[in-house]
């Protein structure tokens, strides 16, 4: 079921100081109205030299404890899909330092009593999560997507908008599902699995490997060393 703690209640920190630090910041005003975000953490080469992010204090990791108290502050990680492992690892810490990690679900998202959700987890607008579905930690799911009955979602999984993951499907850790991409009943992802955008993924398919097309196929790429590294399109010319 659903707990009350699976909603931000007080005061909290986001843990990234990128463009899904600040889209986070911006769903949480809309959230409560008046944003609880206090401030901001990111790792020492990531800060910018005025300590500031949208308008509020930013502080590198190693000093979070310390004006950022864990028994008086929650944290929620907001890092780019673009390294998944990264996102992992970020989590790790976050908790290791024994912050309460919240969670945010946007009050347009459908989510079944009977389903289970895990920490630092985002719900965004118009999502729907069916009846028995186990979403893990650390996992975002986008606008408009639709995770089926029974479901399992492993921890570090970024679905993004609008994409459909039919009933009884398993999504590895640390996944990557493309916008727009399905992926049909029954039908395992091992860990690190990255679904191009409007793919369909019609069989299970193995850890550390790509899948692109309709119906989807396995690329010749096999990023088990690096993980899942997500480059933009000026970084691929």
């Amino acid at each position: 079921m659903i707990e009350t703690s699976h909603f931000i209640v007080h005061p909290f920190v986001i843990y990234g100081t990128g463009r899904a630090g600040s889209l986070l910041w911006e769903l949480a005003s809309e959230k409560v109205g008046l944003t609880p975000v206090v401030g901001f953490v990111a790792d020492e080469q990531y800060m910018k030299g005025d300590r500031t992010f949208c308008g509020l204090p930013a502080v590198p990791f190693g000093e979070a404890t310390t004006i950022f108290p864990p028994h008086d502050f929650s944290m929620m990680t907001a890092i780019s899909f673009r390294n998944m492992r990264y996102r992992r690892d970020v989590f790790g810490r976050a908790t290791a330092a024994g912050y309460n990690m919240m969670n945010l679900i946007m009050p347009t998202a459908k989510i079944s009593g009977s389903a289970t959700i895990g920490r630092n987890v985002l719900v965004c607008d118009f999502a729907y999560v069916g009846s028995g579905a186990v979403i893990g930690d650390d996992v975002v799911v986008r606008e408009h997507s639709y995770v089926g009955h029974d479901v399992q979602i492993r921890d570090h999984v970024v679905v993004s908008p609008g994409c459909r993951i039919a009933g009884r499907c398993v999504v590895g850790e640390a996944s990557y599902l493309g916008i727009g991409s399905t992926v049909l009943d029954d039908v395992t992802l091992g860990a690190e699995t990255l679904v191009g955008a409007g793919s369909v993924v019609t069989k299970d398919t193995p850890s550390w490997t790509k899948w692109i097309g309709v119906p989807a196929r396995q690329q010749d790429c096999d990023h088990r060393s690096e993980g899942i590294v997500i480059r933009s399109r000026r970084e691929r010319k």
